[in-house]
Parts: structure tokens; C-alpha cells; sequence
């Protein structure tokens, strides 16, 4: 099943003098689709997770123990959670066989109903695939084979990761493509972008300058603040603490 949240209020930050419409106060998450706030239904004690991505998935720049997917299961308290990351792959980026985009990579995955909860981080990889329509119609194409696929799972979008304060015009253009969906279709959705979960002062502690993706460090940044969202989505507290600043 599928439970719409939302995200953070930013401001000129990312967005110049138009900030989004929709959003919460302190970073609370907020209803996407819907007209109440409202997180994640309750998991098992020990859930089955999926974290399926691209490069940051993959933990680029670092260790791959080092990665974000790879301590979330630590911070949450976790303990059986598969990773599925891969570079160059995307919701269109079909990697440089021409076969490894997000849905062949979906389709090919032998798990079964196997999750509680798939967390979906994508669109990095996309940055230089031009094409919003093409874009969107991927997104829903992978979403509701995801759901076809593990049908008593919750599903949440974690958007592309901007490594510098101000995001770049494709990363705007990617995130704002995937909470277009998250709207309209009701889907969880976090955005470390419009979070703003690096800044471009922090990239010479946090960021693998030769590839350009986080070191040990930002990953472990990344994993924090990824598991700050998932317990706020988690509390019901917080949840109906933030129903009276939705909007939109």
C-alpha cells in the first residue's frame, strides 16, 4: 500500500525568490496528495527493507560499507535490509549496456513480496537525459510495477541529491518532475535537495570531489538525516503536529 507524505518547506535557497508552495514547519514532512498530514503506517519490529537506487545507492565515492544505504539499517534499528545500487542508472538512464534503467533493473529482481518498505532513490543518474513527459511516464511505469511486485510494501521516492547549496536546472528539473508525481499520485516522496542536506561549504568534509558523489562522511550525513525523515514519517506525533501547516 501506498501512503502520500510530503516534505520541507525551503526557501530562496533552492528556488530564488519563488519558493514551493507546499511544506511544513522545522523540515516536518506533510501529506503529498492528500489534505491531512501523515506519515508511514506502522512497520513489523524487525521490517524487510529494499533501498533500490543509483550511484549514491551504490555508495560512489566511498566504501561500499561506508554508504548511506548501508547504514540506515544501524540508525533505524534494522537488521535485514537489501541494497539494489547501481551507477549510471535511472528512471530513463538505462546504464552503458542500454538495458540496466530502473525498470529492467525492477524487472530482474528476484525477490518476491519480500518488503515492508522500498525506499526508491533515483533521478541522479538522469541529469543529462532530457525529457520531463518521458521522465514522469517512467516514474509511473516503475511505481506501479513496484507495487504490482511487492504489493504489502510501502513505498517512499527519495529525490536526487544536490552536493552544493544552490541544486543544479536538471536537478530542479528532476526533483520538481517527481513530486509532480508524488502529488498527484499520492506518493511518498523526501527531497535532500530542497532539504538541503549539503552545502557548497561543506563539500571539501563531505564530497569525493573526483567523482563527484559523497565520501564516508556524506554518506554517513546522508544516512542520518534519511533516517531523521523516516522517523518523523514513522511517528504519528509529528504527523498530526504538522496538519495545521499544510498547504497546497
Amino acid at each position: 500500500m501506498l501512503v502520500g507524505v510530503g516534505l520541507a518547506l525551503l526557501g530562496s535557497r533552492f528556488y530564488g525568490s519563488e519558493p514551493p508552495t507546499y511544506g511544513g514547519r522545522d523540515g516536518a514532512p506533510l501529506v503529498l496528495g492528500g489534505d491531512r498530514p501523515a506519515g508511514l503506517e506502522p512497520l513489523p519490529d524487525d521490517p524487510r527493507v529494499l533501498i533500490f537506487g543509483d550511484s549514491y545507492t551504490a555508495a560512489e565515492g566511498a566504501e561500499a560499507s561506508a554508504g548511506y544505504a548501508q547504514r540506515i539499517g544501524d540508525l533505524m534499528g534494522w537488521s535485514d535490509v537489501r541494497v539494489d545500487g547501481m551507477g549510471w542508472s535511472g528512471f530513463l538512464n538505462a546504464g552503458e549496456d542500454g538495458r540496466s534503467s530502473f525498470l529492467d533493473r525492477l524487472k530482474a529482481l528476484d525477490a518476491g513480496d519480500d518488503f515492508d518498505l522500498v525506499i526508491v532513490q533515483g533521478g541522479s543518474d538522469d541529469e543529462d537525459v532530457p525529457g520531463d513527459r518521458t521522465l514522469a511516464r517512467s516514474v509511473g511505469k516503475f511505481v506501479r510495477l513496484a507495487e504490482r511486485q511487492f504489493p504489502s510494501a510501502q513505498l517512499v521516492l527519495l529525490t536526487p541529491v544536490s552536493l552544493d547549496t544552490a541544486a543544479s536546472d536538471d536537478i530542479r528539473r528532476i526533483t520538481d518532475t517527481l513530486i509532480g508525481y508524488g502529488v498527484k499520485h499520492g506518493v511518498p516522496v523526501i527531497s535532500p535537495s530542497r532539504e538541503i542536506w549539503f552545502s557548497t561549504s561543506d563539500r571539501e568534509a563531505l564530497v569525493n570531489d573526483a567523482v563527484d558523489r559523497p565520501n564516508a562522511a556524506g554518506y554517513d550525513q546522508m544516512a542520518r538525516r534519511l533516517a531523521e525523515r523516516l522517523s518523523a514519517l514513522l511517528d504519528p506525533d509529528v504527523a498530526e503536529d504538522t496538519e495545521a501547516t499544510a498547504v497546497g
